[in-house]
């Protein structure tokens, strides 16, 4: 007896592509198309990995009527979200590529093009946020093994960074400031950050002279393979994971770290029924 709320929006999603023939390729050759799927996806679609994935597939599977409306909407996809700025969205690539190109199906593609994109999805799964974060287990400034794992702390707060890394230098006194103020807070996170430089004592002199007191570790004698593991081409590079070590956020900038970490600790606090 009530008035459904989401009926409209149901019946938007559910009709969005009534009256378009995906069996004929030359809607591909006019401005409605392309107009169209860019709209369904960024408009009508929630913008969240899981749903995008969803309504992808939705298209996909219209599309499959006519091999090259196939091929557009399995392209245009792909390679809109491996570009993606927006944190998250790099799973609806690997998505589509594990669905599309790992089984042969996008027959458009050149062996060594197809190479590239299914090892750019490998090279990314790891990281998915939702993921557990693979352990590192480095060595600290004391020549001591640390586990990143094993960190006491509810939040750990993972940092890539280089010493010759010009974006670093302004970045990691930033963090080091935001560190700083959540210890005199007591808020619940450690920093876990990792040198990707190879040369020690350059790591040890910034070191010291940024006083940084928080988990410094390395590995100078290219014995672990973190830099593959976790994507590293450009730095500083920055995870947040949760007490389960979990990754809730990545590319994260340092001007969105302590927003970013007060809203998790709120909603933390919001499912354990505390005020």
């Amino acid at each position: 007896g009530r008035k459904d709320s989401t009926f409209a929006y149901r019946y938007i999603r559910k009709h969005y592509f009534d009256n378009l023939d995906f069996s004929d390729e030359r809607m591909i050759h006019t401005p409605i198309f392309h107009k169209k799927i860019r709209d369904y996806i960024n408009n009508v679609i929630p913008q969240h990995p899981d749903s995008i994935i969803s309504g992808a597939h939705y298209m996909v599977s219209l599309a499959k009527a006519n091999d090259e409306m196939f091929k557009y909407v399995v392209h245009y996809i792909t390679n809109t979200y491996e570009q993606s700025k927006y944190m998250g969205m790099d799973a609806v690539f690997v998505d589509m590529v594990e669905n599309y190109y790992t089984n042969g199906q996008a027959y458009w593609v050149d062996s060594l093009n197809l190479y590239k994109i299914v090892e750019r999805a490998k090279d990314l799964k790891p990281t998915l946020i939702g993921k557990i974060a693979p352990n590192l287990i480095l060595k600290d400034t004391s020549g001591k093994y640390v586990s990143m794992h094993h960190l006491p702390t509810k939040l750990v707060l993972l940092v890539f960074w280089d010493p010759d890394c010009g974006h670093c230098k302004k970045a990691m006194p930033k963090i080091k400031d935001t560190y700083d103020k959540w210890q005199s807070e007591q808020v619940p996170i450690e920093v876990f950050s990792v040198c990707t430089e190879v040369e020690e004592e350059k790591w040890r002199k910034y070191i010291r002279s940024h006083n940084f007191n928080w988990v410094d570790v390395g590995d100078f004698e290219l014995k672990n393979n973190f830099r593959e593991i976790y994507d590293i081409s450009s730095t500083p590079r920055i995870f947040l994971l949760d007490e389960k070590r979990k990754i809730i956020a990545k590319q994260l900038s340092e001007e969105q770290l302590v927003d970013f970490v007060n809203r998790v600790l709120k909603e933390d606090k919001k499912k354990s029924g505390k005020n």
